[in-house]
């Protein structure tokens, strides 16, 4: 059971991590009030990214986790950005 500075530490680190991500959200939609023409939306999926990234790293422990659970989640995110691309790659030829 963790004491009771672990706790702090890490209801200190959550929190910290809840509002880069509110940031990086507010960022995200400010972005929409913006003329980005064509790097709106790149720059979009960039935070979207960015965000998704801090969650695995921080939520899911990542950063602490073994060997093969790292393999096991960029493996993941491989198969994810495939789908992504091959989506977008049949979306801008047909």
């Amino acid at each position: 059971m963790p004491t009771e500075r672990e706790e702090s530490r890490i209801r200190r680190r959550l929190i910290t991590l809840y509002v880069v991500l509110v940031v990086l959200l507010g960022v995200n939609m400010s972005t929409t009030l913006i003329p980005l023409n064509g790097m709106a939306i790149p720059l979009r999926l960039s935070l979207a990214a960015l965000m998704a990234v801090l969650v695995a790293v921080i939520f899911m422990r990542l950063s602490t986790a073994t060997t093969l659970l790292r393999v096991i989640a960029s493996m993941i995110s491989l198969w994810i950005l495939f789908l992504f691309l091959f989506t977008f790659a049949d979306y801008l030829t047909r």
